[in-house]
């Protein structure tokens, strides 16, 4: 079994696990990454580094699953987070387009990590001179 079919499985094992729907955060051209972490973490209850992963995602793939749970749950987390001005969307579980499409490639989050990486050695660099 491949690296990419074990992350699929595992997000299908949660997936099943989650009571139905999820909350969709898409990505947009006006919100900055600090707004997006910080809304996500007081809204979703994010973990920093979770946060920070999930705008990453939304950047670069342009939606992202931040939350999953019963609509009763979600409801008043999306309306806090289009209060924020942020693009979401609570998704049902059985939407085959939408849960196909939120399945992590694990290569595709290495290559954001590198690219990341790169980034801040070149502004500790920048910083240096």
């Amino acid at each position: 079994m491949s690296t990419q079919e074990k992350v699929e499985e595992l997000v299908l094992t949660e997936t099943q696990a989650s009571n139905g729907y999820h909350l969709v955060l898409y990505n947009d051209d006006f919100n900055t990454f600090d707004h997006v972490i910080f809304t996500l973490i007081k809204v979703c209850e994010h973990s920093a580094e979770q946060a920070e992963q999930c705008s990453l995602i939304v950047h670069y793939k342009g939606k992202c699953s931040v939350k999953s749970g019963t609509l009763f749950d979600l409801k008043p987390r999306l309306k806090k987070l289009t209060a924020a001005d942020l693009t979401a969307a609570a998704v049902a579980l059985h939407d085959k387009y939408y849960c196909e499409n939120l399945t992590i490639d694990y290569y595709y989050l290495v290559y954001i990590a590198t690219h990341i990486c790169e980034h801040l050695v070149m502004m500790a660099k920048e910083s240096l001179q």
